[in-house]
């Protein structure tokens, strides 16, 4: 049984939205699918390094929920993000399980990641049998940008998501076509992280320097003639809205503000997705003046995030689990 849910369960978490169910309807059907699974996986763990460690970072964000100025919030979650620790704990079993089959869970994340990269096509040209176009078309005329969010709610968690199966999973097709739809999501992060994981496969495997080159020109060939032509007029858009706002909107003072924050409540922070209802506390006025009315949901940053919901104990859990899985 294991096996299958292996096989299933990452293409539809990826994939499951039921618009016109529920308000929340790309965030909620994904929770409700992965606690149901997540009570029948967990005692199947097999407790190693990786369990241990995992198992450690959940706990502490337990324990900083607890002792959180909203404990609530930090163990359900926002209503949007739904990022608790509940649903961390679930996510966690579920992964230490299913990383015992690594040849389904890539077969499964391959079929997502197609079939939301198609998706995502469909609702950049125009086509969206699902979803209403204007929730994620921004500005007006010649400057009208898409950001297409496929079923991940947005188009950066979807660029986000899409780089596991581009880099991860094994075949060139499923790569380009991933690749494709990480540049129609216009997400910058998706964009860098493409690139450098393009750079660390290229050093692993060493592939012919000609083939190398002779596939970096054809992909700027045909970049270049979509970027000039009638279908590429949203993401020169896009270029623009970019080179208006190179340094990431509001990001960088977020993230200064974000510093200050988790320097108050260094230990175990504020408990996680509590983020957007502390913030405001420690925002400064030349944040507030530069986006004023502007609600600021997360850090956008994975440190800071761990840093601002589990203080430095989380953090440093964080890092021994990205330095175990290099």
């Amino acid at each position: 049984m294991t096996r299958y849910l292996a096989l299933a369960l990452p293409c539809l978490v990826v994939l499951l939205m039921l618009p016109g169910v529920s308000f929340f309807f790309d965030i909620t059907p994904k929770i409700v699918l992965l606690l149901l699974v997540a009570s029948v996986l967990v005692l199947e763990i097999e407790w190693d390094l990786p369990a241990v460690l995992v198992s450690a970072y959940v706990l502490v964000g337990a324990v900083a929920a607890w002792a959180s100025p909203f404990p609530q919030l930090a163990f359900e979650g926002s209503a949007w993000r739904r990022t608790g620790v509940i649903t961390e704990a679930a996510i966690a079993a579920t992964i230490l399980v299913l990383r015992a089959y690594p040849r389904e869970a890539r077969v499964s994340i391959n079929i997502a990641g197609v079939a939301a990269s198609l998706y995502a096509m469909a609702q950049y040209c125009g086509v969206d049998p699902f979803l209403n176009p204007a929730s994620y078309r921004v500005g007006e005329g010649a400057y009208q940008i898409v950001r297409p969010p496929a079923t991940l709610g947005h188009s950066d968690y979807l660029g986000a998501f899409l780089l596991w199966p581009v880099l991860g999973g094994g075949s060139w097709p499923v790569s380009v076509v991933g690749a494709v739809a990480i540049v129609l999501t216009g997400s910058r992060g998706a964009l860098l992280g493409l690139a450098l994981g393009g750079l660390i496969l290229l050093y692993d495997r060493r592939p012919a320097i000609k083939k190398v080159l002779m596939g970096c020109a054809t992909a700027l060939v045909l970049g270049i003639l979509f970027y000039a032509s009638p279908l590429g007029a949203q993401l020169r858009a896009r270029a623009f809205w970019i080179s208006e706002d190179s340094v990431g909107g509001s990001r960088l003072l977020v993230w200064r503000d974000t510093l200050r924050m988790s320097a108050t409540h260094p230990l175990l922070g504020f408990g996680p997705d509590t983020f957007a209802a502390v913030f405001p506390r420690y925002e400064s006025r030349e944040l507030a003046r530069a986006y004023p009315d502007f609600a600021h949901e997360s850090p956008h940053n994975v440190l800071l995030d761990a840093l601002y919901s589990r203080g430095v104990l989380g953090t440093a859990l964080a890092l021994a689990l990205w330095v175990l899985a290099w």
